[in-house]
């Protein structure tokens, strides 16, 4: 499947695509930031997340190994802790509840990072199970010409 998301000509009518790619933490962080941006709440910006697995986490979400030969998509183990205290790996707007043990297991970091999706309503914008395999930039003149093949663009 090939989406581009591209919004030449440059039309500030039109509100511009800002993608982000996995809703692990990092994912979730960027996709508030620019939902928290005047520019999105003018409606200027709409962004979209494509998250190759079914749910938020990252490499905090657990998945068993689907084939003998194929690593699992992360490398969470069942006794697994945070090697920083949480105080520090938390969200600045959403801290982990105060009876979390400093060095939080897997599981409690992944129920995190679930509860501050539905916090701050960041479902909405996160395509689940859209892996990216390849992300290309394309000129201006590129994307026209993608967008009209019936006109001839200098290159």
């Amino acid at each position: 499947m090939i989406m581009e998301f591209a919004n030449f000509p440059n039309d500030n009518a039109s509100p511009k695509t800002i993608v982000i790619i996995g809703a692990g933490p990092t994912g979730l962080a960027a996709l508030k930031a620019v939902l928290d941006t005047p520019q999105c709440k003018a409606g200027l910006w709409k962004p979209i997340v494509f998250e190759s697995r079914g749910n938020v986490g990252g490499v905090w979400l657990p998945e068993a190994p689907s084939k003998p030969d194929v690593p699992p998509a992360t490398p969470l183990y069942d006794s697994l802790t945070t090697n920083l205290p949480h105080p520090l790996m938390c969200y600045s707007d959403f801290p982990f509840p105060p009876s979390t043990p400093v060095f939080p297991k897997a599981s409690v970091v992944e129920k995190y990072l679930e509860s501050y999706t539905s916090h701050f309503g960041l479902k909405p914008y996160i395509l689940f199970n859209h892996p990216v395999n390849d992300v290309d930039l394309l000129s201006r003149v590129q994307t026209m010409a993608r967008q009209n093949p019936i006109h001839n663009y200098p290159s």
